[in-house]
């Protein structure tokens, strides 16, 4: 199977227009539009001493009215916007998903629409748009992922017009997707453009495209091979003689191959496509590490007069690539292990309504990570988004939000083909794609039993759908891949049929989280293979959540601490480098993202990203960088923690494992400027014990790479020594317990950290009696606390956890006054699981949960509180917090007499007043 393959950019922003435009025309003019409020630049050219505007691309991100639900008044706001920006993550609410209003005025002068063509442009609108101009109705746009345009040029006039848009996310049977682990976010939350053309004119209303597609059928070494469709439109009422002209350009802006052809439009004729074939010589490839770009200038222009009557750029980059069962995957004839990443496009505080700059800084991110290739996970993304992976060198795998499920329908049907259209007709041009995404685990929630009359007839609607699909993405491009995506129980693919269809598989696997060992991963990888035929793989996703507040000793499956994800990564990532079979893998996830449905550590929020919902990285991506990133890297991983706290071990300090993760042969670790000494980089880490004195401590670490150069880095904890003899405690010092937990929780409110739950010892502090509440089932042997949203409280890891069934707590401090703060939730609701916990279905929860408790609080004799009930108090799985103030001669002794129950503590906060 061998694909050579050409591509180009998108319809470009209009900075690019003009820079590209100025290498092939001195006469070149920026002009200002007459659009009001807001900034444009034209695109004019000088031709026998006549100007003429060949195009003119506005951005019209700025102010939008916007009116949501059923009220009257509208508020100004500008694009790129989502009104679910906040509520997908409050407390026991459902996001808004339905209809709102945008509006906006655009004033247009009476030399703008003289033999001129209006179109509005629009990014990405979720996901249904209905469009209104001087209350005329334009038409209806259905999908919240794809770009999309309107001739709006019979209902424009000189002077001032009002666009409406109706806009809803409302939950449709026949709208793919139908139901997925992510936020579907409403708004207009791309960019949105006025287009103005010539009466001819290339065609903007193709899907999303400039009316310009490029394919490469045959690209080496020594030649690029390449073939541009065109479609260009004649309305006007004459037949017209032109000249259509596709100049290629060079990186260094060297003119390198013209390509003309006169062509003769028909008044009105409605869409002419034109197909010309050229070459480049001794090409320059495009590739991860060099990803040289061409550019395509196409224009149309006047035979007589030879004025440029319209223009479009368009990117070029030529290579090829294969994919083999066995060897993987080939770029230009030499093999490439793919290791890239998946991510969805939101961020946090702002949705999915993210600028270009950031979306961009988040693939800048990831190529100095070393990510070679990414996903666009579930859905086409940004026109920015490709753009930036041309020009980085990153692969992409575009895939459509078919995702779980399907609805046995032809409107279904024929919505999940308009998206693959508008996804591959948008895209058609970028050098850096090299697959086509089909479906996403489409069988995860496959309806009837497999063999039954209601699952046979389902397995055969699903696989007529994405067999058409796949012969549809072939039809549209036949040098690019098409895949699937499926999650490890293969027995649905397997019965319907699709695991057979696309030119290679994607595994989702989580071998080593939610169930079995990371060891396992390549064994099912090997086995989902066998049964699809033993096509190409990838490993499409990987991955273990990890809470950035979390941190473990001793980490395990399912504790959600970062020491537990980068353990988890360093298994999978060997296997994936070590098996050639394996073409490539996406870890998931990039980021943090918004998932209004699941409960963990941080509620609505999937945090199996290698970075934060923010953008902080995580351990596991300093292991990343070092392993795949070409410079030299070291990095400490503890960064994301400022905040520390220990019991002491020696005189004036506790000592913790510190991390770096390098890919040097040995690093040099310094406390407070003293050094522990050099050792040796085993896996790409190595690990320190180190001394941390109470406040601030400097880390600093370094190491020589191969090439000589010296590389550094450093961090600064402010740590809390807690004294192993409590009688030294001074005033200010705090005891921080999470209780029910083996885990530091970083409580960024209190800018502090909460130490593990420990039995009492004397001399110092602890529990006496209980145990940790815990959730045993068939997919995690052993998980502390519940997985659920704690009601009013950003502290859920400290309010999830419990210790149960305590008769006491001990603090053998000295004498002085004392604040005593409690931590109590009611817990007795049984966590739910969820359908994208990939592991067994067949979950018996067996949560050793204590229900309903009442219960008094003595401290050292003194009734503090009597009948206690959190449930009463707060309501369940609501955070309830109180303090006392005692004065103690002879330490502190806590007793807990449960009146009905037993008792439950979460979390336990001792400060020395004086």
């Amino acid at each position: 199977m061998k694909f050579r393959i050409l591509f180009e950019y998108r319809l470009t922003k209009i900075c690019l227009v003009l820079a590209l435009f100025l290498m092939g025309y001195s006469g070149l003019i920026y002009g200002q539009s007459n659009f009001k409020g807001q900034h444009s630049t034209s695109v004019l050219t000088k031709e026998n001493n006549n100007l003429q505007i060949t195009r003119n691309q506005l951005l019209i991100n700025n102010n939008w009215e916007f009116n949501i639900g059923k009220g009257e008044s509208f508020t100004r706001i500008n694009l790129p916007h989502t009104w679910n920006s906040n509520d997908n993550s409050k407390d026991g609410k459902e996001y808004y998903r339905g209809v709102a209003k945008y509006k906006k005025d655009i004033e247009l002068n009476q030399d703008q629409l003289n033999n001129k063509k209006i179109f509005l442009y629009f990014e990405g609108v979720n996901q249904v748009a209905t469009l209104f101009v001087n209350g005329n109705s334009i038409g209806k746009h259905i999908g919240g992922y794809s770009t999309f345009a309107f001739d709006i040029s019979k209902s424009v006039k000189a002077g001032a017009n009002t666009i409406d848009l109706e806009v809803t996310n409302e939950s449709d049977d026949n709208i793919a997707p139908l139901s997925m682990d992510f936020t579907f976010y409403g708004g207009i939350y791309r960019d949105a453009f006025l287009i103005v053309t010539n009466s001819i004119h290339f065609d903007v209303l193709n899907n999303g495209s400039n009316g310009v597609l490029i394919s490469t059928p045959n690209v080496t070494e020594k030649m690029g091979g390449l073939n541009i469709r065109t479609r260009l439109l004649n309305e006007t009422n004459k037949n017209r003689k032109l000249i259509l002209v596709h100049r290629i350009i060079s990186s260094n802006g060297k003119l390198v191959e013209t390509i003309t052809k006169n062509v003769v439009l028909s008044a009105n004729s409605g869409v002419n496509e034109i197909s010309l074939a050229g070459k480049v010589n001794t090409p320059e490839l495009w590739s991860p590490d060099s990803p040289k770009m061409y550019t395509v200038v196409s224009e149309i222009k006047d035979l007589e007069t030879g004025s440029v009557v319209d223009q479009v750029v368009n990117p070029l980059g030529f290579r090829w690539f294969s994919m083999d069962p066995q060897r993987g995957f080939f770029l230009n004839g030499k093999h490439l292990k793919l290791t890239g990443v998946s991510k969805h496009q939101d961020f946090e505080g702002l949705g999915s309504a993210v600028s270009n700059e950031l979306l961009i800084k988040d693939l800048e991110m990831m190529k100095a990570m070393g990510a070679n290739c990414y996903r666009s996970s579930h859905y086409p993304q940004d026109p920015e988004v490709l753009n930036a992976c041309d020009r980085l060198g990153i692969l992409v795998l575009d895939e459509i939000p078919l995702v779980n499920s399907i609805t046995e329908s032809e409107a279904f049907s024929g919505n999940c083909h308009q998206v693959l259209t508008e996804m591959i007709t948008r895209d058609y041009n970028h050098p850096s794609i090299y697959s086509w995404g089909l479906s996403n685990e489409i069988c995860i929630l496959a309806k009837g039993r497999i063999g039954s009359e209601r699952g046979n007839d389902y397995d055969n609607y699903l696989k007529k759908i994405i067999s058409s699909l796949n012969a549809k993405a072939k039809s549209l491009d036949p040098f690019r891949f098409t895949t699937q995506s499926m999650h490890y129980k293969t027995d649905r693919y397997e019965s319907s049929g699709v695991n057979k269809i696309g030119d290679y598989i994607g595994a989702n696997l989580y071998l080593g989280w939610y169930f079995g060992v990371p060891d396992s991963l390549i064994v099912s990888a090997k086995k989902m293979q066998i049964l699809s035929g033993n096509k190409p793989l990838m490993i499409s996703e990987y991955g273990a959540g990890a809470d950035p507040r979390l941190r473990a000793d001793n980490p395990r499956r399912f504790d959600f601490s970062l020491e537990y994800q980068t353990q988890v990564h360093k298994a999978w990532l060997k296997s994936i480098l070590n098996n050639d079979f394996v073409a490539g893998s996406f870890v998931w996830n990039f980021a943090d993202f918004s998932s209004p449905y699941r409960g963990d550590t941080n509620p609505f929020i999937n945090n199996k990203g290698i970075v934060s919902y923010g953008r902080i990285p995580k351990d596991a991506f300093y292991f990343y960088e070092a392993v795949l990133a070409k410079k030299p890297v070291i990095n400490i991983g503890m960064k994301n923690w400022k905040y520390h706290s220990g019991i002491g071990n020696s005189p004036g300090s506790a000592s913790k494992k510190i991390v770096i993760y390098a890919n040097t042969d040995e690093a040099e670790l310094s406390i407070n400027g003293n050094s522990l000494g050099q050792k040796k980089v085993n896996d790409y880490s190595a690990e320190w014990d180190v001394p941390f004195r109470n406040g601030k401590n400097l880390i600093e670490v370094s190491g020589i790479a191969s090439n000589g150069e010296i590389v550094k880095d450093y961090h600064t904890i402010d740590f809390n020594l807690i004294p192993s003899d409590l009688h030294q405690m001074k005033t200010g010092d705090v005891i921080r317990v999470n209780a029910g937990s083996s885990l530091y929780f970083l409580d960024e409110e209190e800018k502090a950290v909460w130490m593990p739950d420990r039995e009492f010892t004397k001399g110092s502090y602890g529990f006496i009696g209980g145990k940790f509440l815990v959730n045993q089932n068939d997919r995690i042997e052993y998980r502390e606390g519940v997985a659920d949203n704690i009601k009013e409280t950003v502290k859920d890891p400290l309010f999830q956890t419990q210790r149960i069934g305590v008769k006491g707590f001990k603090a053998d401090v000295s004498s002085g006054q004392y604040e005593i703060t409690f931590c109590l939730a009611d817990l007795s609701i049984k966590s739910k699981s969820s359908v994208y916990e990939l592991g067994k279905e067949d979950d018996v929860n067996k949560a050793n949960v204590s229900g309903t408790t009442e219960f008094d609080i003595m401290i050292n004799g003194q009734n503090i509180a009597e009948n206690l009930n959190p449930k009463k108090i707060k309501g369940e799985l609501t955070a309830y917090e109180f303090s006392t103030i005692i004065y103690t001669e002879s330490g502190l002794n806590i007793d807990f007499i449960a009146k009905n129950g037993m008792v439950g503590i979460n979390g336990i906060k001792i400060r020395k007043i004086k």
